[in-house]
C-alpha cells in the first residue's frame, strides 16, 4: 500500500491491527488496550537481566563516563515521570518483545550532558522524528490531528504492570540489587562445593 515515509517508519514491522490502534489512539477515537502486553517481570529471569542492556546500550555508546548507565535511565525516566518526552501522553515502557513500537527507545539530542543529551520515547515515535527534528515532528502530529491539547483517550496497561516490571522496579539500582531480584539469583551466594 502507499503512504507516507513517516507512517511507514512508525509502522516497522507491525500487523496493520496494531498500527491501526495506535492511529485510532493518536486520532483520539479510543483507548489504546495494551493490557495483554509481555512485559518481564520481577523475579521471572535467572539471568540477572543481563539481555535487558539494550536500554542503555545507545546511552553507553555516546558516553564514556563511568557513572551508572542504569543510573542514566533512571534520571531520564523520572525526569519525564514515566512518560515520552515530546507529548508527554505516551507512557514509557519496557516490553518483552523487541521490535514492539509501543517500547521504550533511548533518543539522543545531542552528545554530552546525560540528562540534556538523550531523551525516551516509544518507538514508534523516535521513528517518527527520524528525518525530523522534534519541532518537525509535532507540525507533522498535527497536521493529521494526532495528540492534540484536548486528547483524552488512554493508554490501558496490565494492572500491575508498575509494581511487578523488572526494570521498572530495578531502575536507579547497582547491579547487584538488580540481580537481587532475579530468580535465582540473591546477590553472590555460591553452594558449599563451589566455595
Amino acid at each position: 500500500q502507499c503512504l507516507c515515509f513517516m507512517c511507514n517508519m512508525m509502522k516497522n514491522d507491525v500487523s496493520f491491527d496494531v498500527f491501526g490502534n495506535l492511529i485510532s489512539f493518536l486520532k483520539n477515537d479510543s483507548d489504546l488496550d495494551l493490557s495483554n502486553i509481555k512485559f518481564q517481570r520481577v523475579g521471572e529471569t535467572t539471568r540477572g537481566g543481563l539481555h535487558l542492556s539494550r536500554y542503555v546500550q545507545m546511552i553507553r555508546k555516546h558516553d564514556s563516563s563511568s557513572k551508572d548507565h542504569w543510573l542514566i535511565l533512571s534520571e531520564l525516566y523520572q525526569q519525564q515521570n514515566g512518560m515520552d518526552a515530546v507529548f508527554h501522553k505516551f507512557p514509557i515502557l519496557f516490553i518483552e518483545e523487541k521490535r514492539t513500537i509501543f517500547n521504550c527507545s533511548v533518543d539522543q539530542i545531542t552528545p554530552g550532558n546525560h540528562l540534556d543529551g538523550f531523551q525516551l520515547m516509544p518507538v514508534f515515535m523516535n521513528y517518527a522524528k527520524i528525518t525530523n527534528s522534534i519541532d518537525e515532528m509535532k507540525s507533522e502530529f498535527i497536521a493529521r490531528g494526532w495528540l492534540l491539547p484536548d486528547h483524552n483517550k488512554r493508554v490501558i496497561l496490565p494492572e500491575d504492570y508498575y509494581e511487578t516490571s523488572y526494570i521498572v522496579k530495578n531502575m536507579g539500582k547497582s547491579g547487584l540489587e538488580r540481580r537481587k531480584l532475579a530468580k535465582g539469583n540473591n546477590g553472590i551466594q555460591h553452594t558449599q562445593e563451589r566455595k
